[in-house]
């Protein structure tokens, strides 16, 4: 109420940017949260907040950017990459998104064993890196390896429409 009285101008532009924030959302919203597709689960945040643009012309995704590879050259990167990794991580528009990515994530975390490694954080970037710090560490990845080595182990051949002899190339 103290911003609008001493700038009612900026305040209702404040309150014009926020009403806008749902329109043209493109695909299809994440699945809640399940440890063993982590990998999956955070390309699908990615691609969902790359289909909504933010009111600073750039994809919602730009929250969460991962830090560019510095291999890379910037006139190779297609204009939306550059959008992305032109955007302000600072400022009022940053500041809403990065609200609505929080909100999302919260969303998309809650009741889940996720939740619990993001509670108090109050921005959609420190979050999702919250995860990563956590999902993506090297004691949970060797983890993932063994759980994965382990139902090797107790898999067995029962018939070619179980496991189908064609070599995959990936």
């Amino acid at each position: 109420m103290e911003l609008y009285r001493n700038e009612a101008t900026q305040y209702i532009s404040f309150a014009d940017i926020d009403s806008e924030i749902d329109k043209d959302e493109a695909a299809d919203k994440p699945e809640k949260f399940k440890y063993a597709n982590w990998n999956k689960w955070e390309e699908s945040v990615y691609i969902y907040l790359d289909s909504i643009v933010s009111k600073n012309g750039a994809p919602l995704s730009y929250v969460i950017r991962k830090d560019l590879n510095e291999d890379v050259e910037w006139e190779s990167l297609d204009r939306k990459t550059q959008q992305i990794y032109t955007a302000s991580l600072e400022g009022l528009i940053f500041n809403i998104d990065s609200k609505r990515v929080l909100t999302l994530l919260k969303e998309l975390c809650l009741d889940t064993e996720a939740e619990t490694w993001f509670r108090n954080i109050k921005c959609g970037r420190e979050a999702i890196k919250a995860l990563q710090i956590h999902y993506d560490c090297t004691d949970e990845s060797k983890r993932r390896k063994e759980e994965a080595r382990a139902k090797l182990k107790t898999i067995y051949y029962k018939h070619e429409g179980t496991f189908t002899f064609e070599k995959v190339r990936y």
